[in-house]
C-alpha cells in the first residue's frame, strides 16, 4: 500500500510562489559561487556540520543552535538537543546541503534509536529549513517514533533515507518535501527464508538502482530498481552464496587434550576437505534431545521431549541425520564432523526445538552445543567462504608474547567463541617455532595453521588458518594480562588480513566510485573496505591490518565514507576502546586512501577538537560528503533551484 505525507494543502500557495521564483531568473544570484572540493562532515560531539578544505582547514559550517532553531521554527517541536549518530549528508552541485538529524533522545535496549528524526535542507544561499519532519515520517510509518539512518540522492532525482524503527526506506522529493514509503522490511524479507532486513546508513545509488546494506539476517547488500521498487540480492561477499545460510543448531566435542594425537586416518574421507586426525583418547556416546511443540491458535505450545538413540562420539553426519529422523519422523540434513572447526550442524522443522544433549559415559572430551533457541528458525548469516588470516606485530626488539587463539562458531546472531589454547613465544622466534608451540599446546594441528613473518610492523607474523579450521574466523587475544615478563599489550598490534566471510557487519556507510563500483564498509571482527563491481563481484580494498598498522591501535570503521573529485577515498573511524586487547586506545580520525594506493591519517580528533573545543575522546565523524569542484561558471552543470512547487509523479496517486 502506498503511503504518503500530507503536504497537498499547500499546493496553491506554492504555485503562487512559482511566479515570484521565475522573476529571479535574471538576478545576479542565479548562480552560486564557484564550488570547491571541500568536505562536509557531521560531527557527533559538537552536533555540528563541519567544512574541511583540501588543505585541511576546519571550520564550523552549521551550528547545533541553528539546527535546533530551524526545527522549532518549521515544526514547533520542542527539543533541547540533536544527534548525528548514523546520520548522513549529501552535497549537491548547486551548493545545497541535505542531511538527517535526530533529537538526541535515545531509545531501545542499546539506546541506539532516536525518538524523533528530521531531514534538513540548506539552500545555496544559506537558508536552513526542515524538508521532512518527524510528523511527516510518522504519518508514513505509523510508528510512534522515528530514527533515520543514511541519506543518498537517487539516479531518479529523489532522495532516499531509511527509518530504523520501521525498517522502511523513504523516498523524498527534494523540492517539495513530499515523501512516500519506497520499500518496507517485508519486501526484502520475502527474498529468502529467514531473511530479516535491518536499515543501516549504508546506502548508495546509480542511474538504475538504489543499493542498501543490512547487518541482520543475512548480512547482504541489496539493489532496488527505482521504477518498480523490487529488491534483489546484489552481493554477500567474496564467493559467498547468500542462500547458503548458517544452521540453527551446533554440536561439537572439545578434546581434553589440547592437540589431537597425530598419525591416524582422517575422518570419513569426505572429498574436498582435509579433516583433522581422529584422536584415540575419546570414548563414549551421547543423545540429542528435542522438544516437540504443538501449533494451536497461532502459537506454539510445548508438548513433550524426544531423545535420539545413543550416538557414538565420532558419529558421521549421516549417522546423526539418521538418528534425528528416526526420533522425530522428519528428514534433516546434517553437516560437519563434530569438531570445533566443523561442528555437526542442522536445522529442525517448525514445531521442534533442539534443547541439548545427554552424555553416556563420554570420556576424554566435553560436548558443547549452540542453538538460536527457536521453534522454526530465524536470524541466520551467510556462512564463511574463505580462510581466515590474522597478522600480529610488536614494536619491541625483545621480550615474550602471550596470545590466546579463539575460534568463532556461528549460529546466526548467537555465535560463540571456543578457546583453542594460549601459547607464549619470544621476539626473534622463527615461524616454525611458533607453529610447533601451536601444535603442542592448542587444538590446532599441523594442517590447521600456517605461520610466516618476523613480527615487525613491516613483516608481521601472519597466521593463516585452514585444514580443520578452514572458513573459521579465529581471533587473537591477549593471553597474559600483565603477568610475568610478557610484552605489554600496548606494544602489540593485531589485525585481520582476510576475514573468513565478508559483510560480517556492514552497519557503517556506503558510497559509489566514479566508475560505478560500490564501496562498502564492514566493521565487525575485522574492519574492512570492499568494492562491489556492477556484476556484484566483491573484492577487498583495505583490510583491518592496513588500518591498525598505520593507526598503531585498533579502529572502528563505522563512520562516513566518500570519494572526492580527485578519486581519493575518505574513511571515518570512530574512537575505539581496543576490543581485541592489543594496541593503544585511539581516538577518532579520518583516513585518506589516495587514488595511487597510499593510506594516511588525514584528520584526527585533535585537529577537530581545536576548532569545536570538544573532548578528543568523544569526537566521532558520521556522514561525510564533498562539494563538487567546478572550473568555471560557463561550463557549470548547475541548474537554478526551482521555486518550491511540488512535483508529484502520477504513480503516487
Amino acid at each position: 500500500m502506498v503511503r504518503y505525507n500530507k503536504k497537498l494543502p499547500v499546493i496553491g500557495a506554492l504555485l503562487g510562489l512559482a511566479v515570484a521564483g521565475g522573476a529571479q531568473a535574471s538576478s545576479k544570484y542565479l548562480l552560486p559561487p564557484v564550488q570547491t572540493n571541500d568536505m562536509f562532515a557531521l560531527e557527533k560531539d559538537c552536533d555540528c556540520v563541519l567544512r574541511i578544505t583540501p588543505d585541511k582547514y576546519i571550520s564550523v559550517e552549521i551550528k547545533e543552535d541553528d539546527i535546533i532553531y530551524a526545527i522549532k521554527k518549521d515544526t514547533y517541536d520542542e527539543l533541547e538537543d540533536i544527534s548525528f549518530g548514523s546520520k548522513a549528508i549529501v552535497a549537491l552541485d548547486d551548493g545545497t546541503l541535505l542531511f538527517t538529524v535526530g533529537d538526541g533522545v535515545t531509545m531501545g535496549d542499546d539506546n541506539d534509536f532516536d525518538s524523533r528524526s528530521y531531514v534538513m535542507k540548506r539552500n545555496p544561499y544559506g537558508k536552513l529549513s526542515v524538508l521532512l519532519s518527524n510528523y511527516d515520517i510518522l504519518n508514513l510509518t505509523y510508528e510512534t517514533a522515528s530514527s533515520l539512518e543514511g541519506l543518498v540522492q537517487g539516479g531518479d532525482g529523489y532522495f532516499y533515507t531509511g527509518d530504523d524503527i520501521s525498517d522502511s526506506i523513504i523516498r523524498i522529493d527534494p523540492y517539495s518535501g513530499y515523501a512516500k514509503i519506497f520499500i518496507e522490511q517485508e519486501d526484502i524479507d520475502k527474498l529468502g527464508e529467514d531473511f530479516q532486513f535491518d536499515v543501516q546508513p549504508a546506502m548508495a545509488a546509480d542511474n538504475r538502482y538504489l543499493y542498501l546494506a543490512s547487518d541482520d539476517s543475512p548480512n547482504l547488500v541489496f539493489k532496488v530498481d527505482y521504477t518498480f521498487g523490487k529488491p534483489e540480492i546484489f552481493a554477500a561477499g567474496p564467493n559467498v552464496d547468500p542462500f547458503n545460510l548458517s544452521k540453527e543448531n551446533y554440536i561439537y566435542l572439545v578434546n581434553d587434550y589440547k592437540n589431537p594425537p597425530r598419525g591416524y586416518d582422517s575422518y570419513y574421507g569426505l572429498k574436498g576437505y582435509d579433516y583433522p586426525k581422529k584422536p584415540t583418547n575419546i570414548s563414549g556416546k551421547f543423545k540429542i534431545n528435542i522438544d516437540k511443540y504443538k501449533y494451536y491458535n497461532h502459537e506454539y505450545s510445548y508438548s513433550h521431549t524426544i531423545s535420539t538413540d545413543p550416538l557414538q562420539w565420532d558419529a558421521s553426519p549421516y549417522d546423526v541425520a539418521a538418528a534425528i529422523k528416526k526420533a522425530i519422523g522428519v528428514k534433516v540434513e546434517v553437516t560437519g564432523v563434530g569438531t570445533i572447526g566443523k561442528p555437526w550442524e542442522f536445522n529442525l522443522p517448525d514445531g521442534f526445538k533442539f534443547t541439548g544433549v545427554t552424555e553416556y559415559y563420554l570420556e576424554g572430551a566435553s560436548i558443547e552445543t549452540i542453538s538460536n533457541n527457536s521453534t522454526g528458525g530465524d536470524d541466520k548469516e551467510a556462512i564463511e567462504s574463505q580462510n581466515h588470516i590474522e597478522a600480529l606485530s610488536t614494536s619491541k626488539k625483545y621480550g615474550k608474547l602471550s596470545v590466546r587463539f579463539e575460534a568463532r562458531i556461528t549460529s546466526g546472531s548467537d555465535s560463540e567463541t571456543e578457546d583453542l589454547g594460549t601459547i607464549s613465544w619470544y621476539v626473534g622466534d622463527s615461524p616454525a617455532k611458533i607453529k610447533e608451540l601451536l601444535v603442542k599446546y592448542t587444538h590446532l594441528t599441523e594442517k590447521d595453521v600456517h605461520v610466516s613473518g618476523t613480527g615487525s610492523s613491516y613483516n608481521p607474523w601472519v597466521f593463516s588458518f585452514k585444514g580443520g579450521f578452514e572458513n573459521t574466523r579465529i581471533a587473537l587475544k591477549n593471553g597474559s594480562y600483565g603477568h610475568d615478563d610478557t610484552i605489554d599489550s600496548d606494544y602489540i598490534l593485531v589485525g585481520t588480513i582476510q576475514n573468513a566471510r565478508a559483510f560480517d557487519d556492514p552497519d557503517g556507510f556506503m558510497t559509489r566510485k566514479y566508475n560505478g563500483v560500490i564501496t562498502v564498509q564492514d566493521d565487525s571482527n575485522g574492519h574492512f573496505i570492499y568494492d562491489i563491481s556492477l556484476l556484484g563481484e566483491v573484492s577487498k580494498v583495505l583490510s583491518e591490518w592496513d588500518f591498525v598498522s598505520l593507526n598503531k591501535g585498533s579502529v572502528d570503521i563505522e563512520g562516513g565514507i566518500a570519494y572526492d573529485q580527485d578519486k581519493n577515498l575518505f574513511i571515518s573511524s570512530h574512537g575505539d576502546s581496543d576490543s581485541n586487547d592489543f594496541g593503544k586506545d585511539q581516538d577518532a580520525s579520518i583516513f585518506k586512501y589516495s587514488k595511487n594506493g597510499s593510506l594516511s591519517i588525514w584528520i584526527d580528533a585533535e585537529d577537530i577538537a581545536k576548532v569545536t573545543y570538544g573532548d578528543e575522546g568523544s569526537i566521532e565523524v558520521e556522514g561525510i560528503a564533498f562539494e563538487r569542484k567546478r572550473q568555471s561558471k560557463s561550463n557549470s552543470r548547475y541548474k537554478p533551484e526551482p521555486s518550491p512547487s511540488p512535483s508529484f509523479p502520477s504513480s503516487w496517486f
